[in-house]
């Protein structure tokens, strides 16, 4: 089985956004693709969120993070929460603060699932 058969085109729909807009959020994702967004309890959020975890999990997209010289992954500092009351929602589906990027697996799965587009279209055609 081929990386194109472990993805719906929904989920290309979500590589390509992060693809041709780097940094993304979530909402900037949906908005691009869908355009209004749902409510948090219907079933696109919930399929926008497995979408986002199919993704992440399988290491083509995760949420950008700073690196050092060597490659590495630094951590961010923890930020201190002002005193006062908790949030009373969690997290949206639809969050617009954390960008997404491809990972550089995920550049490499855009790279060969576009050479793989690329030679189907030549295939019977005479080019000399």
């Amino acid at each position: 089985m081929g990386w194109v058969d472990l993805y719906h085109e929904a989920h290309f729909s979500v590589i390509r956004e992060i693809f041709q807009n780097p940094g993304s959020s979530r909402y900037e994702i949906w908005t691009a693709i869908y355009g209004e967004l749902p409510r948090e309890d219907s079933a696109e959020a919930d399929l926008f969120k497995l979408l986002i975890r199919d993704l992440s999990t399988g290491g083509v997209v995760r949420q950008e993070r700073d690196v050092n010289a060597l490659g590495q992954f630094v951590r961010k500092t923890p930020q201190r929460r002002r005193r006062g009351t908790a949030p009373t929602t969690m997290e949206s589906a639809f969050e617009d603060s954390k960008p997404y990027v491809l990972t550089e697996l995920g550049k490499q799965f855009v790279h060969y699932t576009m050479n793989e587009v690329v030679t189907r279209i030549g295939e019977g055609t005479d080019v000399e």
